[in-house]
């Protein structure tokens, strides 16, 4: 028995980008805004206070280049005085007590993500609300009335959420969280693996021929996958690329006849799939 090919799907990792009120609106205080921004990575979240010529102030919040951060220049209009300019580095920190404002006041709630009419994806959604400590975060899918898919973003009563919770349980189609912005994702409960497919191309394989053979896996974790070829000859002509999951057969021959088998694993279990493949002249 002779290992093939063994790779297991890496998911992008990344620098989660800091999340900011963004309102370019004269506001009374920063928490009126209802709005966030995801900063780039060169970014802050600002407060900035002015004071316009009749006695009026107000806020403006968003993202901001740290190097602006260190050296502020005034950005409100030209006949307003800027008083205060601050910058923060957690997530929607430019909401509490910068510049003088009052900090946000959440009663025993959080801060969700809003958007009824559905967004493309689930962390689409720019929006918020707060949500009473009788509610969680909720993010669900739904489908528009001509049977696009969107996602459905806002608060959810507890007890609801519960009977959410007991029902979700092969793929993440409604979800509820506790936590602030916690409902910009659909997380899928955990499932073994299971084998959907086996795929290999040319469908009809002629000796000489290059062969790419897939094995199609579903899963949560997903799972590691391993091709053996159940055969006790020498062959050196398997290539397996780690990234796409595909084993590569160059120039088909005799010694390629046989039985090969997929293996899917994760920590809930495994399962497997043998088939044959044989050339033809």
């Amino acid at each position: 028995m002779i290992v093939v090919c063994s790779y297991e799907s890496a998911e992008k990792r990344g620098t989660a980008s800091l999340t900011c009120l963004s309102c370019s609106d004269n506001l009374a205080q920063p928490h009126d805004c209802n709005r966030v921004t995801r900063c780039g990575d060169h970014e802050k979240c600002f407060t900035d206070r002015f004071v316009t010529d009749d006695g009026h102030y107000y806020f403006k919040v968003g993202c901001r280049d740290i190097d602006m951060c260190v050296n502020p220049i005034a950005v409100g209009r030209r006949r307003d005085i800027t008083l205060c300019s601050d910058c923060c580095n957690s997530t929607l920190c430019n909401a509490d007590q910068h510049c003088g404002s009052r900090g946000i006041n959440l009663r025993g709630g959080n801060l969700c993500y809003n958007c009824q009419t559905g967004t493309l994806r689930p962390d689409d959604c720019n929006t918020i609300t707060l949500c009473s400590s009788q509610q969680s975060c909720q993010i669900q899918q739904i489908s528009t009335f001509i049977g696009e898919s969107r996602w459905k973003s806002g608060c959810q009563e507890n007890t609801k959420c519960l009977s959410i919770q007991k029902n979700n349980t092969i793929s993440c189609k409604d979800h509820c969280c506790n936590s602030s912005l916690c409902n910009n994702h659909c997380p899928r409960p955990p499932s073994p693996p299971k084998i959907v497919n086996i795929t290999w191309t040319p469908n009809t394989i002629h000796f000489g021929d290059d062969v790419s053979l897939s094995c199609i896996t579903t899963g949560n974790p997903h799972p590691k996958t391993e091709f053996l070829f159940l055969h006790s000859g020498d062959v050196n002509n398997l290539v397996a690329s780690p990234s796409s999951g595909i084993l590569k057969i160059t120039k088909f021959s005799r010694n390629n006849d046989g039985l090969y088998r997929c293996v899917a694993t994760n920590v809930l279990g495994h399962d497997q799939v043998q088939f044959k493949i044989d050339g033809i002249l």
